[in-house]
């Protein structure tokens, strides 16, 4: 069984696109209890490129366990708690 989940088909580069250059970047993706494990997931980046932005967003995956929302649909600037800019992952089914 593959470790690769993450469609990338609708991946537009908006956001993503400030992101990717930044010296660091954090990704969240929210816990979900009902899809996944109830765990969230959070990585920071080093000037992180569009590929290893999909490589962090399949680790989320796997990291939560929710299989159910696989289709990474893009990244939304949030708040974030400290100095690292900080993208919650949009991810669809």
């Amino acid at each position: 069984m593959s470790n690769e989940f993450v469609i990338d088909s609708a991946f537009q580069y908006g956001d993503e696109v400030e992101a990717v250059g930044l010296p660091n970047v954090r990704l969240v993706r929210d816990a979900e209890d009902f899809f996944g494990n109830g765990n969230g997931w959070s990585e920071v980046l080093e000037n992180p490129t569009p590929n290893e932005i999909l490589e962090a967003v399949n680790r989320s995956v796997i990291a939560t366990q929710d299989l159910h929302h696989v289709f990474f649909e893009g990244v939304e600037k949030v708040d974030s708690p400290d100095e690292i800019p900080t993208f919650e992952l949009s991810m669809g089914s």
